[in-house]
């Protein structure tokens, strides 16, 4: 059964918000607060969610009814193919000039975050804002990542969760659903090579759930980074399978051990 609910008012605004959802129930409300609790006045929200068989929609109209008179929000309930194809329909509905996806489990930092953003000089020059992120660690803990778009170049993917970009450019260059993982980085590297203006704020935008499909399914992400290292020309060194598969472990059985690798390799890449 497909639902959209989309208010009447398609007026632009400054920010449209995007939260693409399936079966997120664990983690929709805390996403859904840290976005219509910020401290900024002109911006929407939409829910996309691919037809989710837990609870998640239950609680999107919950929390929607609380909001709805305060911010305009969308909720999108209809069949997707996966993330990107989530996104790409999500953008369709988007009246903001700016758009950020914040996806289920992920936060914004603080609820300070968009009014810090665009009250910046010269914002608007830009095509891409992107700041830092917090990524979740164990516990209360966490480690903040830098990033930078010339980096890029050497494999380093800039993080989407902390991306601002000019809707435009979206409606233009939609995800590549070849990729199921890395679509996003390949969307940057695309419009990289077209000479598009990347701008770095110096502002930790979000907090980035680690447990996303790229945290995850290391086979699977190692073969859509060599696919991309070829076709961009990055020099990044060639990954193997089997290692990525080890990673994989670690990541589930012995976090400790990968969150040393996490920070070191953060201290190491300087960015």
């Amino acid at each position: 059964m497909e639902v959209i609910e989309v208010m009447e008012r398609l007026t632009i605004c400054k920010v449209s918000v995007i939260t693409v959802t399936y079966n997120a129930e664990a983690c929709i409300r805390e996403t859904m607060l840290s976005v219509l609790l910020q401290k900024y006045d002109d911006f929407e929200y939409i829910i996309k969610d691919g037809q989710s068989s837990d609870n998640t929609n239950t609680i999107v109209q919950n929390i929607k009814q609380k909001f709805n008179k305060k911010v305009t929000i969308k909720h999108i309930c209809t069949k997707d193919k996966g993330i990107y194809d989530a996104m790409n329909e999500a953008v369709k509905y988007a009246c903001g000039e700016w758009i950020i996806f914040m996806n289920a489990g992920d936060t914004f930092y603080d609820r300070n975050v968009l009014s810090n953003v665009f009250s910046m000089q010269h914002v608007d020059e830009a095509d891409i804002l992107y700041g830092h992120v917090l990524l979740k660690l164990k516990g209360n803990r966490g480690l903040v990542l830098t990033y930078n778009s010339d980096a890029m170049k050497k494999g380093i993917s800039i993080c989407h969760q902390a991306v601002f970009e000019k809707k435009e450019l979206l409606v233009k260059n939609a995800f590549d659903l070849d990729l199921k993982i890395l679509a996003d980085r390949e969307h940057f590297l695309r419009l990289m090579n077209c000479g598009t203006k990347f701008h770095r704020i110096n502002i930790i935008v979000a907090k980035e759930d680690r447990n996303g499909i790229s945290s995850v399914d290391y086979p699977q992400c190692c073969r859509e980074v060599q696919l991309l290292s070829k076709k961009y020309n990055l020099s990044n060194k060639k990954k193997n399978i089997q290692l990525e598969k080890i990673k994989m472990f670690i990541k589930l059985f012995i976090p400790q051990i990968e969150e040393t690798i996490l920070i070191y390799k953060s201290l190491k890449r300087n960015v």
